[in-house]
């Protein structure tokens, strides 16, 4: 080779060692976390709800015939997640209990809890309640055994009448509950972060009424005034903040409005969803 040639060699190999090596580092960590790795696993412990939330769809969980989650499918479910050959392909980091349902009416809960605890130590278990079946007895139980590293729940008024109105629940059951909780966190000295959501009943009416012009479906039996319902997300700010163990724990403002209890029950057919603002609601 030429002094020619060896120099423009030489140069070739400057400009493309840096897309060489990024491209080996590529490949190098491909082997462990592929493209399609999972990093989350969502169990559906419960398909039932001790609430029925506005913005929730009707027929959530009607199809489904086995209505809880049993103990021997999670025990084989985790058995799945320690196999080296999915831990070869997979990445997970974190296990959410909560999904589509109420995992605190699933009476198998707390060995369920254990047995994720015991068999995946290094995963985060993460659930969101509305805090009506998270009883006392239950949360002494999965604090003092550090069952939980995530607890979120939905405070979306700080009113009970239109708590009620919204989630069909008892507002003071929860509040109750949701106290309980921290008291004993605070006792037992456990740090497990709360988050709490709001979704207020004005932010949600009169979001899908601007991009519907009509009420939400659940409310489209009930006399309402939209210029009656009253912003209230201040006097919630006002009531849960204080209660906040800060910054461990946040209270957030639920956006974008989610629309998915309107776009099943023949709205689709009648809205161009494109141009809408509720962003989720597109492409119905």
């Amino acid at each position: 080779m030429n002094w020619h040639v060896t120099r423009v060699w030489s140069k070739f190999q400057q400009w493309t060692r840096p897309l060489y090596l990024e491209i080996q580092i590529k490949k190098g960590l491909s082997r462990y976390f592929p493209r399609e790795s999972l990093t989350h696993i969502n169990l559906s412990l419960a398909t039932l709800c001790s609430s029925n939330c506005i913005f929730c769809p009707v027929e959530r969980g009607v199809s489904v015939r086995q209505k809880f989650m049993s103990l021997a499918l999670v025990e084989k479910i985790v058995r799945e997640l320690k196999s080296s050959a999915f831990r070869r392909k997979h990445n997970v980091q974190i296990i959410s209990i909560g999904e589509n349902g109420d995992a605190f009416l699933n009476k198998e809960i707390l060995p369920i809890l254990r047995l994720i605890h015991r068999e995946l130590p290094h995963l985060k278990v993460i659930c969101y309640t509305n805090f009506r079946t998270f009883t006392p007895d239950l949360i002494d139980i999965v604090l003092k055994e550090n069952l939980l590293n995530f607890v979120g729940c939905n405070i979306d008024s700080a009113d009970g009448e239109t708590y009620f109105s919204i989630k069909r629940t008892d507002f003071k059951k929860v509040m109750e509950h949701l106290n309980y909780f921290i008291a004993r966190r605070r006792k037992l000295r456990r740090d497990i972060p709360l988050g709490i959501g709001m979704l207020t009943l004005y932010a949600y009416v009169h979001s899908i009424y601007n991009n519907f012009g009509d009420l939400p479906l659940k409310l489209k039996d009930k006399k309402i005034n939209l210029a009656e319902i009253r912003d209230d997300s201040e006097d919630v700010r006002k009531l849960i903040l204080p209660l906040l163990d800060h910054p461990k724990d946040k209270l957030w403002v639920t956006q974008p409005v989610v629309g998915w209890a309107e776009r099943s029950l023949g709205l689709c057919q009648k809205i161009d969803y494109a141009h809408l603002s509720c962003s989720s609601l597109a492409g119905c």
